[in-house]
């Protein structure tokens, strides 16, 4: 799992948001399936919970 970098807080975004735009900083043209929605653990925003999810699953 990569770890909360330099993504940013985004407070009102949601972590369905931040999940689409982690998937895509890797592969721009895909459209992903989002997960339900997973408990964001302490000291990160949903945003940035779904960020770093997308990104792994970009990666798979």
């Amino acid at each position: 799992m990569s770890v909360a970098k330099n993504i940013p807080r985004n407070a009102h975004k949601t972590f369905d948001e931040g999940y689409i735009d982690g998937y895509q900083s890797l592969r721009p043209d895909a459209v992903p399936t989002i997960p339900s929605f997973s408990k964001t653990p302490i000291g990160l925003t949903a945003y940035q919970w779904g960020f770093i999810i997308g990104e792994d699953d970009a990666r798979a």
